[in-house]
């Protein structure tokens, strides 16, 4: 048998490599990977699936944060743009009126240098000179 035994081919030992280890998440929403690596419990099952609502309605609160602000962005532009376009009508207003009120006070400067202009001008007459002589009609009296 030990002459047996030494022509008999050697046995061959091969090793395979090791299976991956994926990483189990509670809160993954593809719930068939959970079910083999956990027991066939009903236990499992309620915590699985409690996981997974809990998950939705996580995502739900974070869109719904989001969506909020979005639109308090969008609000907030769009105050600050009637804002800007409010301030713009009052100082185009503003510049107009002191466009219109400066040309009055000039007009009215220019009267006033123009009467001092001819004041100078004119010589000083008296009040009473102003008035006209009217012939004095004695024919109407009687």
């Amino acid at each position: 048998m030990e002459a047996a035994k030494k022509d008999a081919p050697r046995p061959v030992v091969t090793f395979f490599q090791p299976r991956s280890q994926e990483a189990v998440g509670l809160y993954s929403s593809v719930k068939t990977p959970l079910w083999k690596f956990l027991p066939k419990s009903n236990l499992s099952k309620v915590i699985i699936r409690d996981n997974t609502i809990l998950q939705r309605v996580q995502e739900i609160k974070v869109k719904h944060i989001e969506e909020s602000k979005t639109k308090v962005g969008n609000m907030y532009d769009q105050m600050k743009k009637k804002f800007m376009h409010d301030q713009e009508k009052k100082m185009t207003r503003w510049k107009n009126e002191y466009a219109r009120y400066q040309r009055m006070l000039e007009q009215i400067d220019q009267r006033a240098l123009m009467k001092k202009r001819m004041s100078v001008l004119e010589p000083q007459v008296s009040s009473f000179t102003m008035w006209k002589k009217t012939p004095f009609k004695q024919d109407r009296m009687k």
